[in-house]
């Protein structure tokens, strides 16, 4: 048998979990975009004030804090 399952964003639900932060379980308990809840901390605004431009960038450092993104210097 072979299975391959797809789960959203699975990285950040596990970092969710294993850290328990309380804003990232807060955010996933009531359903929220991940992305853009974490734009709308970086950019100081309501998250319904939150675009296509900003969510890219919250998608951006939720998933180089996970996998360790740094600066690079070229």
């Amino acid at each position: 048998m072979l299975l391959s399952a797809d789960y959203s964003q699975i990285e950040l639900r596990l970092l969710a979990a294993f850290s328990e932060d309380p804003k990232l379980r807060k955010a996933y308990k009531e359903d929220e975009d991940i992305h853009a809840r974490t734009a709308a901390q970086i950019f100081g605004m309501d998250i319904s004030e939150v675009d296509g431009e900003h969510r890219s960038i919250g998608k951006t450092i939720n998933f180089g804090v996970i996998y360790g993104q740094s600066a690079f210097v070229g």
